[in-house]
């Protein structure tokens, strides 16, 4: 009784410790989205409007607007300028071209840090409720982006959104990256399914691109682990696209030693002839440090 207490406690740690490795950059936690009960009517169905807009309204004043910042920010202005520089004053709240001006400046200033501000996505998110019939393309996108990195939506709500993103504009990485994470985490398999192909399609288009590849190894990660231990297959499928991405991505990558550490406990599973391993913490770390890879 002893000896199974301990194999299911190894097995438990083990495990634990893989999954905690094994969240990929582009993963998801979901998050229960609150209205605040200080919010007028109209700003509470405006949260909802914009999951259920149909993206109809002419988009041409947003997109020259998200195309100007673009530019902007390749000619080398720093996004933190911008916001500063677009930050809403007096009557500018009421104006739906100077928030979505401010707003995407936000966004592009929380994409270029490893760490996003929570509370500057939060304010960018609030703002953006202002609109109460948003139908542009590039309102809803925008709005997208900012629920997706701050977690502010259930990803299940989210998911229909980026399904009529991609409909209409079918070749936008940035929605489809962030579709496939959510993808990814959902309870239905198909929809895992549907995530590893739109990776996969990404990455066609960019096959040396290290973070569509690790969109990928996510993506196989969660499909073939659904609904159950992953077999010895699986297994090393999932190792062969976590080596894929640990070559592309640049040596100074600050995401190598938590990929390197991934590899090394997916390895730790299964001996060569496919049968089941077990590990105490203790070991796994030792193997970690032990590892050639770099």
């Amino acid at each position: 009784m002893k000896d199974k207490l301990k194999h299911a406690t190894t097995r438990s740690v083990a495990l634990t410790f893989a999954v905690l490795l094994t969240v990929g950059i582009f993963s998801d936690r979901p998050v229960i989205s609150q209205t605040s009960p200080r919010l007028s009517l109209a700003e509470r169905q405006a949260r909802q409007d914009w999951l259920q807009a149909d993206l109809s309204l002419d988009n041409s004043a947003y997109a020259a607007t998200r195309s100007a910042i673009n530019k902007q920010i390749k000619s080398g202005i720093k996004p933190t300028t911008l916001v500063q520089k677009y930050e809403l004053k007096g009557k500018d709240v009421g104006d739906s071209q100077k928030i979505f001006r401010w707003a995407y400046a936000i966004f592009r200033e929380q994409r270029s840090i490893s760490a996003p501000d929570i509370n500057a996505l939060i304010r960018a998110s609030s703002m953006l409720d202002r609109n109460l019939r948003p139908g542009a393309y590039d309102w809803i996108r925008l709005r997208y982006i900012i629920a997706s990195m701050g977690q502010l939506e259930q990803p299940d709500s989210l998911i229909p959104v980026g399904r009529r993103l991609l409909k209409q504009k079918y070749d936008d990485p940035e929605v489809m990256l962030r579709l496939v994470r959510q993808l990814s985490g959902s309870q239905d398999k198909e929809n895992r399914r549907l995530a590893l192909a739109l990776a996969k399609q990404q990455l066609q288009q960019d096959p040396t691109d290290p973070y569509k590849q690790w969109a990928v190894s996510d993506a196989t990660n969660s499909y073939l682990s659904f609904g159950g231990p992953i077999t010895f297959k699986a297994n090393k499928q999932i190792v062969a696209e976590k080596e894929k991405t640990l070559r592309l991505l640049p040596a100074n990558s600050e995401h190598r030693k938590r990929l390197i550490a991934a590899i090394v406990v997916y390895r730790l599973h299964f001996d060569a002839n496919g049968k089941k391993l077990h590990h105490t913490l203790a070991e796994i770390n030792q193997a970690i440090a032990n590892t050639d890879l770099k």
